[in-house]
This record gives C-alpha cells, sequence and structure tokens, in this order.
C-alpha cells in the first residue's frame, strides 16, 4: 500500500499543473500564472512570488514551453554569449553560470559569437522574437550603430572588465565588472621582485601595445602604463601579437620570433591558458629553463596551469564569484526587481614556479 501511495504521489507531482500550486499556496490560479509564466509577475508580492517558486520546485512544476511562445509568455531561458566553447574560461562560466540558473529553475542555451558584432547581435534579437527572456554575455563584442535604440531596461548583463576605471561598453544597461588592475600590477611587481629586467608580451592583437594610442585597448593602456614605471618596458620591439584565429603553431612561432629579436628578456607575459603550452613548447626548444633564466605567467587558471611547468602562474576572474553576480542581476531584470549594486569584483594573482628566476 505504501509503494502505491508513493507511486502515485510521484505521478502527480510530475503532472503538477497551476492549479495543484494555487490550492497549496491559496492564490488564484491566474496569480500563480503571472509568477510562472506571465510578464506580470511584478504585480504578485515578493513574499508571495517566492512561495509560489517553493511549492513549484517542491511539486517539480514543468511549464508548456510551445504554451508560453505562443502567448509570448516567460520562457524561464537565458542565453549566454560566449567567445569560444573550446576555450576553457568560457566553458568553465558555461558550468558556473548554468549552476546558478538551474538553482533558479532556468534553463541556459550558449551561442559562440567568436568575437563578431552581427552574430551577437542577432543572438539578442532572440529576446525579441520571445525565445528566451534575457542575455548574459561573457564576452560581449558589438558595433554600437547595430545597437541603435535598444531600450534602457533591454535584458542584457554582461561581464565587464576594469582596469583602475570604467570604460562603459556600448548600449550595454548592466553590467559585472571584473577589477584587473591590481592583479595585473602584482605580477609585474612579482617579476621585478624576482629578479627580471626585461619582459616580453605575446598577446591578442586587440591589446598590441605597438597599436597608435588612439587605437589602444584599456589593457593595452595599463600593461605600459605600469611596466614603464617598473623599468621591464622600454618598446614595441617587445611586445609580439596575433589574432584571435591564429593557431598553436602560431603562437610557437611568434615566441620564437620575439626572443629572438629580443634574447634579453628573462619574463613573459603570454596571452592565455590555452596558447601558454605552445610558447612553453618553443621555450623548451629554444634552450630557456622556465621558472630558472626565464619567468612565465598567463591568465586563467584551467585543469592544466597547476601541472605545466611545475606549475603556472597566473592571473584569472573567481569565476563562481561573477557567475552568481550575472545571474542575480539577470533574474532581477526578468522579475523586474531592481538589480542589486556591487562593488568590482577583483582578479587574483596565484603565483606558482613559473614565474621564478634562479636570480631570486
Amino acid at each position: 500500500m505504501r509503494l502505491v501511495l508513493c507511486l502515485s504521489e510521484r505521478a502527480w507531482r510530475l503532472a503538477a499543473t497551476l492549479k495543484d500550486i494555487a490550492a497549496i499556496v491559496g492564490i488564484s490560479e491566474p496569480a500563480v500564472s503571472l509568477v510562472l509564466n506571465g510578464r506580470q509577475y511584478h504585480r504578485v508580492s515578493k513574499a508571495m512570488r517566492a512561495r509560489i517558486e517553493e511549492v513549484a520546485r517542491e511539486l517539480d512544476y514543468r511549464p508548456n514551453r510551445q504554451a508560453q511562445l505562443l502567448a509570448g509568455k516567460r520562457t524561464n531561458t537565458v542565453a549566454l554569449l560566449v567567445n569560444s566553447l573550446l576555450n576553457q574560461f568560457f566553458a568553465e562560466y558555461l558550468s558556473a553560470v548554468e549552476v546558478e540558473l538551474r538553482d533558479a529553475s532556468f534553463h541556459t542555451i550558449p551561442f559562440e559569437t567568436h568575437s563578431d558584432p552581427k552574430r551577437a547581435e542577432d543572438i539578442l534579437g532572440m529576446v525579441d522574437q520571445r525565445i528566451c527572456d534575457a542575455v548574459i554575455a561573457i564576452e560581449y563584442t558589438t558595433d554600437p550603430s547595430l545597437a541603435a535604440g535598444r531600450k534602457p531596461d533591454f535584458p542584457l548583463v554582461t561581464r565587464s572588465e576594469s582596469l583602475g576605471e570604467r570604460h562603459d561598453p556600448a548600449t550595454v544597461n548592466v553590467a559585472v565588472w571584473v577589477e584587473y588592475e591590481p592583479a595585473i600590477r602584482h605580477l609585474f611587481m612579482h617579476f621585478k621582485r624576482v629578479g627580471a629586467r626585461r619582459i616580453g608580451l605575446l598577446l591578442d592583437s586587440r591589446n598590441d601595445l605597438t597599436r597608435p594610442e588612439t587605437e589602444r585597448s584599456p589593457r593595452a593602456v595599463a600593461y605600459e602604463k605600469i611596466l614603464t614605471s617598473l623599468g621591464l618596458y622600454s618598446g614595441g620591439s617587445q611586445c609580439q601579437s596575433l589574432s584571435q584565429e591564429a593557431e598553436l603553431a602560431d603562437w610557437a612561432k611568434a615566441t620564437e620570433a620575439l626572443l629572438t629579436r629580443e634574447p634579453e628578456i628573462d619574463c613573459v607575459l603570454v596571452h592565455n591558458a590555452l596558447v601558454a603550452p605552445a610558447v612553453l613548447h618553443q621555450l623548451a626548444v629554444m634552450g630557456r629553463r622556465v621558472g630558472r633564466d626565464i619567468a612565465v605567467a598567463t591568465y586563467d587558471d584551467t585543469v592544466t596551469t597547476p601541472w605545466l611547468v611545475g606549475g603556472l602562474t597566473v592571473v584569472c576572474e573567481p569565476i563562481p564569484e561573477v557567475s552568481k553576480a550575472l545571474v542575480e542581476a539577470t533574474l532581477a531584470i526578468i522579475k523586474g526587481d531592481d538589480v542589486p549594486e556591487r562593488a568590482p569584483i577583483e582578479a587574483k594573482l596565484i603565483a606558482r614556479a613559473s614565474s621564478n628566476l634562479e636570480a631570486s
């Protein structure tokens, strides 16, 4: 008898309806629909909204998505913009955001933009088509002309980088800021402290220090300012840049070109952890001993960075913390609540063996 009751209860839970939830909460079915399916859910008090969502989770309520789309109602789906899912940095963000949204009974759909502004704007158009409720952009490359006329309450939340001062991305309404300047400064000071005298920069072309001053990215400006003050940088011959489409073999060749041109370089900053293995390989081919006669650091702490060359020094973001902030802001916009104000979240430096020098 007990087994039968349990099975019956489970079957009832799987078939839970708005009417079932309304009966438990003690509110009308239309009011429940406003919260779970509609766009007018802000008309229900926050306390009642929380109670309705709690009961819906307990009963495993599943909305009819086709009906929602036809009625132009909420889909409980958020699109996620990333540059490339092959890059572990973005893959980790996808996983962390998915966990946060799942806990709120939302779904995630990832899209690669490859830094194409037109592609990004096409994906944002899904909101107007009611295919998703909002968009979270881990990387957002846009052309302001493509975003002209976007409303101030458009449900787009971006992860944006700050380097001592904020450089607001055009047409972005809500941003979660990651402050990089302190960690970058600490890295360059660490290079100086271990005895480094001349830095080599292997960078994405967007952050190239050899660009005209008016075209330099905020990160390039910060690099030159800090490095010059520490006496580690004196000119463009210390910088080698490649496009985002460059293959690992290209990064190895760039490393060779840089060290051949500037053999006195004794510390290197690499674009990111994805391309670092190619750089480390070429340094070994050239007889340079990482952590002994040349110090190396990069961006992003992946599953492999602690295992490379005795541990690879990295500047990295606290991805779980940033993801939580992105989702909190997104849900607030979807539900019509005030977006919580938040101070910039600081990136951190993890110093490992690769950034040592025998001279230290």
